[in-house]
């Protein structure tokens, strides 16, 4: 499946979510060992149960049994993000600002390709976190940004 097919799922499941009031976190489409896999990650403000997932894995089949805009035989999943959540959209930055997140760059900046640390600004494409490692501030652009997840520190 190419990327503007990917884009064009996921509009429409965004459609089919909203009407389930949930958020569609992101999908991802990938071979796992000789099948595919389309991986759904969902949620709500007070979280995903597993009737969220139930409910919205049969919603989402019943649109690609329907509609079948994937050529591949594949299997489908519907999940929570989990703790450590893939930050992908504006609105999940915005969402967990604030927060510690772990932010994995394209190219090095200031000799760092990893960052962890406190999220602590967001605004239009821009964000500030504060490194844990060194203290330093970094002022980066998602479009610098390969892949950004949550990082909560869990205490038991």
């Amino acid at each position: 499946m190419i990327s503007s097919k990917t884009q064009e799922l996921e509009v429409k499941l965004e459609k089919i979510l909203l009407e389930e009031h949930v958020e569609l976190v992101c999908l991802e489409f990938k071979k796992q060992g000789k099948s595919w896999l389309l991986r759904v990650f969902i949620d709500t403000p007070d979280g995903v149960t597993l009737d969220d997932c139930e409910r919205v894995s049969r919603r989402i089949s019943d649109y690609l049994d329907e509609a079948d805009p994937i050529e591949q035989a594949f299997s489908l999943e519907v999940s929570s993000p989990g703790i450590d959540r893939p930050l992908v959209k504006p609105k999940h930055f915005e969402r967990f600002t604030g927060e510690r997140i772990q932010i994995k760059l394209y190219r090095a900046t200031n000799g760092k390709k990893a960052i962890t640390g406190k999220l602590v600004e967001f605004q239009g494409d821009q964000l500030t976190i504060l490194d844990e490692s060194d203290k330093q501030i970094h002022n980066l652009e998602l479009g610098q940004i390969s892949k950004a997840t949550l990082k909560p520190i869990l205490t038991f």
